[in-house]
């Protein structure tokens, strides 16, 4: 059985398989992160304002996280391999479209593709990694996937910032763009022989309930993106107004379709487990908490302490080889079995306070050296918890509404990152001091952290009185 373990990808078809959906996820991330990058060359090449270099970065993210469900449901009821191919040709389209962009507008317009394109995309990988990998598999799958994303986010700033460094202006940040064409390529190559699974037995969409829950997600998520970056002015209100009022309008909707039995864009009884539930309350402070920290962390590195930016990517670079690691690790897995959730979040933990140690410190080579230690252990928690919180959440979802169950964990995942950065970006950019602002930072992360605790706490022991109840009931049936 461990031997079984150790090598779960024996067969050609699924390591190939396990490439295509791997690079069919990194390619929304990398395109996401690249553009970090080439703002400088953007605004300098296409005279962008300050505003519509927000909206190049905003438009795709509020794009991507308002119709995630909605990509998950088109992959249930249409088939999962077909709409991921069709989402990744989207997404290629776009790409080139933004790389040869004439104008900021355009270049606006084609972001808003690419995020409507990887909202397709994200459900269908998620959809596909529970549907074509039997449960023993599934540990080590989601765990890879936690790495590719890690490794996209990593690779995309580094090769981004080689890319506009080094070539002219008007060539560096359009290169950024071509890079995602090879990646959807092979993608779409090796993604052509996944088995699309049980799909939803109704073929239909619900239109009214998809408008109301992309007017939500919009809403909340242009408040949180934008209205941080402009000072919370006052259409941004009026903004999470219009998207709290669509997301009661939803619930009604949802609720009527449960008493009548019409089909709805969330299927009924998806979110009607406990488990489930907390398994997304345990995504929404997880990612809020990385959100935030690295955020502020980035900031900190470089304005409170003075690092170069090169230095502050060293230290990334070192976190993400840390978390890679253990994230792709089976030792790792097999060794830690269920302890996997305490052992990621004190290990996390030490990490964040360790953050708290080099104010005191002298600056230099300590400095340095303590956070190394730090970004190492943060690497390790990370890579212990991101893959099987996802997992997890997945678990419970049925094998026909995998996809739309992927489309609405992965926009819980957004909406954290959103509240993340929102709330600690007050917090960080009200303190007076370099020094108060982290401390308010690593504070909130903690207090996020022993939430967390609590609902895996919960998860389990719930788990636990299940399976006592179930087992007994099953034998005597």
């Amino acid at each position: 059985m461990s031997r079984t373990r150790r090598t779960p990808f024996r067969r050609s078809r699924q390591a190939q398989l396990l490439v295509g959906l791997l690079s069919a996820a990194s390619v929304v991330v990398l395109d996401f992160f690249i553009v970090l990058a080439c703002l400088p060359a953007i605004e300098a090449s296409l005279g962008a304002s300050k505003a519509e270099l927000q909206l190049v970065l905003a438009a795709y993210a509020i794009a991507n996280a308002s119709l995630l469900v909605v990509g998950g449901r088109l992959g249930d009821l249409f088939g999962r391999r077909r709409v991921l191919i069709w989402g990744l040709a989207t997404f290629a389209a776009a790409t080139a479209g933004c790389a040869f962009a004439t104008s900021p507008m355009a270049l606006i317009g084609f972001r808003v593709l690419q995020g409507l394109a990887g909202a397709m995309t994200q459900p269908q990988v998620l959809g596909l990694l529970s549907v074509n990998f039997e449960p023993a598999q599934r540990g080590r799958v989601f765990n890879l996937y936690a790495a590719s994303l890690g490794c996209a986010g990593i690779v995309a700033q580094l090769i981004g910032g080689a890319l506009v460094n080094h070539l002219p202006v008007d060539q560096g940040w359009r290169a950024c763009f071509l890079l995602s064409l090879p990646l959807c390529v092979v993608a779409m190559f090796f993604s052509r022989t996944a088995r699309d699974g049980p799909g939803s037995p109704r073929q239909k969409i619900d239109a009214v309930g998809a408008l109301l829950l992309s007017a939500a997600l919009t809403g909340v998520c242009a408040f949180l993106i934008l209205g941080r970056e402009q000072g919370w002015p006052g259409w941004s209100f009026s903004v999470l107004g219009i998207g709290l009022a669509s997301a009661a309008l939803l619930w009604g909707w949802q609720a009527l379709g449960a008493r009548t039995g019409d089909e709805r864009i969330v299927p009924a009884g998806i979110l009607g487990t406990g488990r489930f539930w907390l398994s997304l309350l345990m995504i929404l402070a997880f990612y809020g908490g990385v959100a935030s920290f690295y955020f502020v962390l980035a900031l900190e590195l470089r304005v409170g302490d003075g690092f170069q930016p090169i230095q502050v990517g060293l230290f990334f670079a070192w976190m993400a080889a840390w978390f890679v690691g253990t994230s792709s690790s089976t030792v790792v897995k097999l060794r830690l079995g269920d302890r996997w959730a305490a052992v990621g979040l004190c290990t996390l933990a030490a990490g964040h306070v360790l953050m708290l140690v080099p104010p005191i410190l002298a600056p230099g080579f300590g400095r340095v050296v303590a956070v190394a230690i730090s970004c190492a252990l943060q690497g390790i928690g990370l890579g212990c918890l991101m893959g099987p919180l996802m997992a997890n959440a997945l678990s419970r979802v049925r094998r026909d509404q995998a996809s739309v169950g992927g489309g609405i964990a992965a926009t819980t995942q957004q909406i954290g990152n959103s509240l993340g950065i929102a709330a600690v970006g007050l917090a960080y950019f009200s303190g007076t001091e370099a020094e108060t602002s982290v401390l308010r930072a690593v504070a909130y992360f903690l207090m996020l952290l022993v939430v967390l605790v609590l609902l895996l706490r919960a998860a389990v022991r719930g788990a636990a009185r299940t399976e006592a109840i179930a087992t007994p009931l099953q034998a005597r049936q």
